[in-house]
């Protein structure tokens, strides 16, 4: 009866070990599902963090080429105004010069 009862605990003990490794079981496949999700997640995360870079360089290499557009603009723009301040006082000598032959003229 001794045996009996001895080899019935085990039974329950072993059925008892059995059930918890089962729920281990279960609790590591869940694990392992969210460790999946939160790879593909990072996944997702480094492509579009790889998109934002790739745009981030395309916009630097735009403004670089606005800053030397300026550059070009504000040096034309500069040439002009002195070419056009150079061409403002010869017309100024021009009418004074002929300011004095005029008044040369009505002596």
């Amino acid at each position: 009866a001794r045996a009996n009862a001895s080899l019935a605990e085990a039974q329950r003990s072993a059925s008892n070990a059995s059930a918890t490794i089962r729920e281990y079981l279960k609790d590591i496949e869940a694990l392992h599902e969210q460790l999946r999700a939160s790879q593909q997640h990072v996944e997702a995360l480094n492509s579009n963090a790889s998109s934002l870079e790739s745009r981030l360089q395309a916009a630097k290499s735009s403004l670089n080429e606005t800053r030397q557009s300026l550059r070009e603009t504000t040096r034309r723009l500069d040439s002009l105004a002195a070419r056009e301040e150079r061409e403002a006082m010869d017309a100024a000598a021009t009418n004074a010069v002929m300011a004095d032959a005029l008044r040369s003229l009505s002596r």
